[in-house]
């Protein structure tokens, strides 16, 4: 009778866990196919948390990344044209977060924060001495 409880508890939190991931898994699909890629990886890296063994939770999230850093470098490359390279910068940090292996943006990154700082450098008042 003891070793039936145990098996039941053990098939218990064995399912519950795999629910918990596919119910995330599935909200990440959803979130996937309406283009919100953040929301994805979210959801993805929440159902490869709860569900480690599930080689098709980590498939997804390395693709939902890779297609946020895609989204993120596109908005990167919009805000630059636009004249806002303040926002670049923070859209090009991001594509370098979800993807490390994309050398253009952590250039383009490290570049605009540069140019970032020496422009605020620059633009400090200079004190004016009075007598």
């Amino acid at each position: 009778m003891k070793l039936r409880k145990s098996w039941l508890v053990l098939l218990l939190t064995v399912g519950v866990t795999g629910c918990a991931g596919s119910v995330a898994y599935q909200q990440a699909k959803n979130e996937e196919a309406v283009g919100h890629w953040d929301l994805a990886v979210i959801q993805y890296a929440r159902a490869a948390e709860q569900d480690p063994t599930r080689a098709a939770y980590k498939i997804a999230l390395e693709r939902a990344k890779l297609k946020a850093s895609q989204a993120h470098f596109e908005r990167g490359k919009l805000y630059r044209a636009s004249g806002r390279p303040d926002l670049a910068v923070i859209e090009l940090e991001q594509t370098v977060l979800l993807d490390p292996t994309n050398d253009y943006a952590a250039v383009s990154s490290a570049r605009r924060a540069r140019s970032r700082r020496s422009s605020t450098r620059n633009a400090r008042p200079s004190p004016r001495w009075t007598r």
